[in-house]
């Protein structure tokens, strides 16, 4: 699973990347958690990519509210075709999640540790995400989920799942809901490494760089 990531890459590092009409501004965040507002990639009308800002823990159209339902904020890439909350954004409403490193906490014999997993060289890279938009005559919600998929080899030590990383080459066949399965099997998974990290991490106040500390 992902139940926290981080974000510290700059705006023109994003453009660049995501191959952006220009440079969004982006909040530095070593501690993004479940419910906060972050930072999306949707296609444009114009066939570009925009960064939009949404919340994260999905919150089906079909909602009575905007509740805090933290289930909400991963959904396995395995079943998200058939589950009710997730069919419909999985069919036709795919986004990119930018990010640099996520979190995990492996339960060891002196309790649980964090750890903090990036790629070899801790670039940027996209998580698999799906979106869906709750609103009434008076507001409305964007909000997303991350795809998760079972863990690889080398993680699964520290846990079962992980969210599903998109390849570069994928990124526009993503968003464009086409080829959906072959973008999400081809993930990165064998360039990822884990590094244990302070258990400050666990306090989602704490979003300064000594989170990242041993």
């Amino acid at each position: 699973m992902c139940g926290r990531y981080s974000l510290t890459s700059g705006g023109e590092i994003l453009k660049t990347h995501f191959e952006l009409q220009s440079a969004p501004v982006v909040e530095t965040r070593y501690n993004i958690s479940p419910s906060q507002v972050c930072a999306v990639i949707i296609p444009a009308k114009n066939s570009a990519r925009q960064v939009t800002s949404m919340r994260w823990g999905l919150i089906p159209h079909w909602s009575k509210g905007p509740t805090n339902q933290f289930s909400m904020f991963n959904a396995r890439s395995e079943t998200a075709a058939v589950k009710p909350s997730f069919r419909e954004p999985f069919k036709s409403q795919h986004c990119l999640i930018p990010a640099d490193g996520y979190y995990e906490w492996a339960t060891e014999k002196t309790g649980k540790k964090a750890y903090r997993i990036t790629t070899e060289h801790q670039l940027t890279f996209a998580f698999a995400g799906i979106w869906d938009l709750w609103e009434t005559p008076d507001a409305e919600i964007f909000s997303f989920a991350i795809l998760t998929t079972q863990s690889c080899p080398k993680l699964s030590a520290i846990h079962h799942r992980m969210p599903i990383i998109i390849q570069r080459k994928y990124y526009s066949d993503w968003l464009t809901n086409s080829h959906t399965q072959e973008c999400l099997s081809g993930n990165v998974s064998p360039t990822l490494i884990a590094s244990q990290v302070s258990n400050k991490i666990n306090n989602p106040r704490n979003n300064g760089p000594d989170v990242w500390l041993p």
